[in-house]
């Protein structure tokens, strides 16, 4: 499965590092350092996710404000909702949400040089 299809060209300018990124607009993990690489190389960075999963009170400003924060970056194409699932109280007076979503990173691979050769 191509992970790409899921992001349309890439993350939005809203949250497209101005630095250490990868093509498509991901964070690269371990921050801004950045080997030398060539031009297919940079375009060809792997991209992998990591999945997270969390139940959100929705009466809860601080988890609301969380919650705003994730789905603004899913709705701007840096991070995709896998699941979102109402969680509706007996009562019908306290609503929750369970939600997974994943938080794609480009990852430089093993054995890279700053130089851009490989370390055998």
């Amino acid at each position: 499965m191509n992970i790409l299809k899921h992001f349309d060209g890439g993350v939005s300018v809203k949250y497209r590092p101005r630095e250490g990124g990868t093509a498509q607009g991901f964070p690269v993990f371990g921050g801004q350092q950045f080997p030398n690489l060539r031009n297919e190389e940079y375009a060809q960075l792997p991209v992998v996710l990591n999945v997270r999963v969390k139940i959100f009170d929705l009466a809860d400003e601080k988890e609301l404000l969380e919650y705003e924060g994730i789905r603004d970056r899913i709705a701007n194409r840096s991070w995709f909702q896998i699941d979102k699932t109402k969680l509706v109280s007996a009562d019908g007076l306290s609503i929750k949400i369970h939600l997974e979503w994943a938080e794609p990173e480009g990852r430089v691979v093993a054995g890279r040089s700053n130089n851009g050769d490989t370390n055998a």
